[in-house]
């Protein structure tokens, strides 16, 4: 007895539909990923509303924004800055928030409007 191989037309149906699965896979995805970036989006403060953060902006202001609030909740606790706030970064240490991380009194911006590059673009870590 000799097996049945499936004919080419029958083997190009088959990979088409798994394909097809694969990329509705992958647009649900994309869409619970997008999803969950305009939710983070909208509790990080943008002074530059009438455009959109990137997926790149979006992660360095929460970054810089979930830093700057665990620096303050630690000085609120302390009464004082947390232990090393006053050395100097070594290389490779992640940037201070409050370099970064403007008040509109600071810059002239809404809350956590970063200062301007020197290309006159916004600065964004």
């Amino acid at each position: 007895l000799r097996p049945l191989r499936p004919s080419a037309a029958a083997l190009e149906r088959a990979q088409r539909r798994r394909r097809l699965a694969a990329n509705a896979r992958e647009r649900r995805r994309m869409l619970g990923l997008n999803v969950a970036f305009d939710r983070l989006r909208s509790v990080i403060p943008n002074t530059d509303s009438d455009r959109k953060l990137s997926k790149s902006e979006t992660l360095q202001m929460a970054q810089i924004y979930i830093s700057t609030l665990s620096e303050l909740l630690q000085q609120g606790a302390g009464g004082a800055p947390s232990p090393g706030t006053d050395k100097a970064p070594a290389a490779g240490d992640p940037p201070r928030p409050e370099s970064h991380f403007h008040t509109a009194k600071s810059s002239g911006g809404g809350p956590g409007c970063p200062e301007e590059d020197v290309q006159g673009g916004r600065e964004y870590l």
